[in-house]
């Protein structure tokens, strides 16, 4: 998966640094909840102090005035699932205060709180933000002496305000974040898909080449092989028998171009070819043979498999026998000595042969021993290669569960 980084802008940050917005809200709730307790235990706490009027002393007034906040977070709460009904409480709760001459400050504050949550949560701000301001400023005026210009009423007035404007804003902010996320997710899948195409395309682009030029060989030598079997004169059994080896090498060779052919033109796992036999060590009884029907001498020790072996690295280990068996049929004395040892859960891989004239396998090409080091690198595993005045030896060495060796 791309990372989203490259399609998001600089610069965009979350608000207070929440990518979740819950975190906020609950804690606002739970201020609101504590704003409330401390009005009503205030007005409780009224009641034991000296009275100054009969009126102060109203236990039902003092009630009143100490179920006021706990009615405006009610609303605010209310409005978490309710948002017209929790407005409408939140709103009755201060004008009622203001009646009662009973927790104004309290109330208003709370008013202030809550339509900033309710903001938050998706209300509108443009309906929210005047009449929640109106409502705290009408909730100072009325108990006051100073009239309309009473300072307390102008700044609950634009405390409330500014309230509703920023839960509205911040809630903007949240949802411009999400829709820029959104479309920096369909860019990273668009990208992949492109990618995926092109990856197809160069696939399919290799087979019809592979399809058009070594199909295209391998039937004209296997056309040359055919006229050759006929135009052998009698008693040519070794000659015979020669062409009937290169046939079947042909035949082989068609075989694995087929199954290259069906890997390339499909998108599924490129291992779940069940119409062809997958290399295996299984099939170096098999892969031995065909060295030794061209000629070469082999002399082989190998361990039995008790343990099960990794698809890949079993694969893996054909590969390898069959590069290194090319290896010393190209360069040796037409003799070579295979030794496999399973150690779990270390198996180790070593063919060595008589130099026969000298000469070293070519390793520059990037075909033969070093394309066969970077193929046990795909497994966890490590090629060693070792040469004296008289032989060359070749080890491969890989876990058998296709983790690195150590």
């Amino acid at each position: 998966m791309l990372s989203l980084s490259p399609f998001v802008p600089a610069g965009i940050r979350h608000p207070f640094g929440l990518r979740s917005m819950r975190v906020l809200e609950r804690s606002l709730l739970g201020v609101i909840g504590v704003a409330a307790i401390t009005g009503a235990g205030v007005e409780f706490f009224r009641w034991f102090q000296p009275p100054v009027t009969n009126e102060d002393r109203a236990l039902l007034v003092t009630f009143a005035g100490a179920l006021l906040p706990m009615m405006a977070a009610a609303g605010a709460a209310l409005a978490w699932k309710r948002p017209h009904w929790g407005t409408a409480v939140l709103l009755v709760a201060p004008l009622l205060a203001a009646l009662l001459q009973r927790g104004v400050v309290v109330t208003w504050s709370i008013l202030a709180m809550g339509v900033f949550l309710i903001a938050l949560r998706g209300g509108r701000g443009r309906v929210l933000a005047p009449l929640g301001a109106a409502v705290a400023y009408v909730s100072v005026v009325l108990p006051g002496h100073n009239g309309f210009a009473n300072p307390s009423a102008l700044a609950a007035l634009a405390v409330t305000y500014a309230a509703a404007a920023t839960g509205s804003g911040i809630r903007e902010h949240i949802r411009f974040l999400k829709s820029v996320e959104e479309r920096a997710t369909d860019a990273v899948h668009s990208r992949e898909l492109e990618a995926a195409a092109r990856l197809t395309a160069e696939r399919l682009r290799i087979a019809r080449d592979l399809h058009d030029l070594v199909g295209h060989q391998v039937a004209v030598v296997n056309m040359h092989i055919s006229m050759a079997e006929v135009a052998l004169p009698a008693g040519s059994e070794r000659s015979q028998k020669s062409l009937v080896d290169a046939r079947l090498g042909v035949r082989s060779i068609l075989q694995e171009s087929q199954r290259i052919l069906k890997v390339l033109r499909r998108d599924g796992d490129v291992f779940d070819d069940v119409n062809a036999p997958v290399p295996s060590v299984d099939r170096l009884g098999d892969l031995l043979a065909t060295y030794r029907a061209i000629g070469l001498r082999v002399d082989s020790s190998i361990d039995e498999l008790h343990v099960d072996i990794e698809d890949g690295v079993s694969a893996t280990v054909y590969r390898a026998l069959q590069e290194m068996l090319t290896n010393a049929h190209r360069y040796g004395d037409g003799t070579a000595r295979i030794a496999l040892q399973v150690r779990a859960p270390k198996l180790t891989l070593r063919v060595e042969n008589p130099v026969g004239d000298g000469t070293l396998p070519q390793q520059g090409s990037g075909y033969g021993l070093r394309g066969l080091g970077e193929r046990l690198e795909t497994v966890g595993g490590r090629l060693e290669v070792e040469q004296d005045a008289h032989v060359f030896r070749v080890t491969a060495v890989v876990r058998m569960d296709g983790r690195a060796v150590a």
